[in-house]
Order: structure tokens, then sequence, then C-alpha cells
């Protein structure tokens, strides 16, 4: 028999209405797998008292009319069954869900505040930084170890100012997207820190599926394995820390925006990537890269973004 739960009116309900939904089938079973002297013969009651006679006509004309009323007490209690089931049900999960959006939005509000904000002379440092480091070490690959007149040139403000300017237009235009297609299931917090190390977007749910820590980079003429490699160790490293700070799961994405002539191919990148996975990935620290010309990066749909993260 169903079992009435009193802790919550809304669940006092829906059990209610699984009451009366179990009363419309059991009711009617119970009337008709009974015989109520309907087997025995005429000569068989004619040999009965004449009292004994009396009480079996009299039950057999209460069960007569019992059974035609069943069937509109089986529909009544059917219907009223849904009805207050479907509303119980409706009614607790909006109350259970509210509870749970609270929780969550507590959960994110705690981060934000563990969660520094990197500012904008930060932003532009760290990516001059980089990139420099980065230029440095392809003009000497070329051009010898020796600082060269190309190297000069290859780093002067304008050329690196030029270069920053487009990195943070790509990872403006990534949060933009993360917004549009995940605000629902998550808070999009871009340029934060955790102590010293420096998170490009987080991606902070608010359910129980886990968090996406993004590092984007941006690439005009190429890169060597090693450069994808070592920002892969960077990236689980942060999120490795990001998950012992914060206690909360996290996916780290190394997000990767390449123009359409660049070495190595994109299909060349996508063997690269495989080999990254397959050296630094394990049942503990895992990585995503993906990458994308800026052809497919500015045009790029919901529906692709998220099959690409596996959201």
């Amino acid at each position: 028999m169903t079992k009435f739960e009193y802790s919550d009116f809304y669940k006092f309900i829906a059990s209610a209405g699984i009451a009366l939904i179990t009363l419309a089938a059991l009711v009617p079973w119970l009337f008709l797998r009974e015989p109520f002297d309907l087997f025995k013969t005429v000569d068989e009651i004619s040999k009965l008292t004449p009292l004994a006679q009396s009480i079996i006509a009299t039950r057999q004309a209460t069960i007569q009319n019992i059974l035609n009323f069943i069937p509109l007490f089986s529909i009544a209690s059917f219907v009223l069954g849904l009805v207050g089931f479907g509303t119980g049900s409706a009614m607790w999960y909006r109350k259970t869900q509210l509870s749970l959006d609270k929780l969550a939005e507590l959960n994110i509000k705690t981060l934000e505040k563990q969660l520094g904000v990197s500012s904008e002379q930060e932003i532009k440092v760290e990516h001059e930084q980089e990139i420099k480091a980065q230029l440095e070490i392809d003009s000497q690959e070329g051009l010898g170890r020796e600082i060269t007149p190309e190297l000069d040139e290859v780093l002067k403000p304008d050329n690196i100012n030029s270069i920053v300017e487009s990195a943070i237009r790509i990872e403006k235009r990534v949060t933009g997207l993360l917004v549009s297609c995940f605000s629902d299931t998550h808070t999009i917090l871009p340029e934060r820190r955790l102590g010293p190390i420096a998170l490009d977007i987080v991606m902070a749910s608010k359910t129980s599926k886990p968090d996406y820590i993004f590092e984007v980079k941006y690439i005009r003429k190429g890169f060597k394995y090693p450069w994808l490699r070592d920002n892969a160790q960077k990236i689980i490293y942060a999120n490795r820390s990001y998950q012992q700070e914060t206690n909360r799961t996290a996916i780290p994405v190394l997000f990767i925006v390449g123009q359409e002539k660049m070495t190595p191919s994109p299909v060349e990148v996508e063997k690269y990537i495989l080999r990254v996975q397959n050296e630094i990935s394990s049942p503990n620290y895992q990585v995503l890269i993906v990458f994308f010309t800026e052809n497919e990066f500015y045009n790029m749909s919901c529906a692709k973004l998220k099959s690409k993260l596996a959201v």
C-alpha cells in the first residue's frame, strides 16, 4: 500500500494522488474477485432458511448497486489521483529546485571571492611576456641563437602590441561565446587569478557537473610540438591547483585559434593534439585540447562548441 509522506505538504499531496490512483484499480479488483453467492443455484438457495434467503437477496441487490457505481468511482479516483500527483510533484520539484538554485548561487559567490580579478594592465603584461618569449624562440630557431637585427624587428613594440590586441580580442570572443551558449548552466568568469596562477576563463557549473578552466591561445604563424605539450601541462597544473583550492571538480581546456595558413596545418595539429593527450593524460589528470582556424572560430555555432567541449 502507498506510504503517505507527511514531512512536506507537496509530498503529501503527491502521496495522496498515488493512493487514489491505486484505489481506482484496487477497488474493482476486490469486488470482482468475490463470488457474493452468485454461483449458488435456485435449488441451493431455496433449501436455506427464509432469513438466509433474505440476506442473500439483500446482499446481491446491494452489490449490484455498488458495481454500477464502481466505474464512476474508479474514473473519478484516477483523475483526482493524477491531478494530485502532478500538482504535488510539480510544486515539490519547484521548491526543491529553488533550494538547489540558491545553493548553487551561494557556491558561485564563494568561488568568486576565492578568485581574484586580473587588471587590464596585468592581462596586457602577461600577454606581452608570453608573446615575446615565443617570438624569441621562433626567431632564434630560424636565425641562430644570437640576437640579430631581424629579431629586433620582430620584437618592436608596434608588432608586439598588434599581436597582444589580437590575442585579447580572441579571448573576449571566447568569453562571449561561452556566455551565449552556456549561461543557463554555467557562470562565466573571465580573467581570474588563483594566487599567482592566471586563469583566462573559468566556466563555473551551476549544477553538479564539472567546471571548465580555459587557457586561450592565438597562433599567427604556427607552433612546434613542445609548445603544445608545455601549454597543455600548464593548464593541467592550473586546473589541479584550482581543484585543490576550491574543492570543485574541473576540466582543463586548452583553446587554440590559428590563422588559416599556418604551420603545422590543421590536420597536423589534430595529430599533435592526440599525441599530447596520449602522453600527458592519466586517469587523474586529463586535458581537453580544441583547435579552430580563425574562420571556423568566428563562424562557430553553439552546437559545434558544445560538441567540441562535450558539454
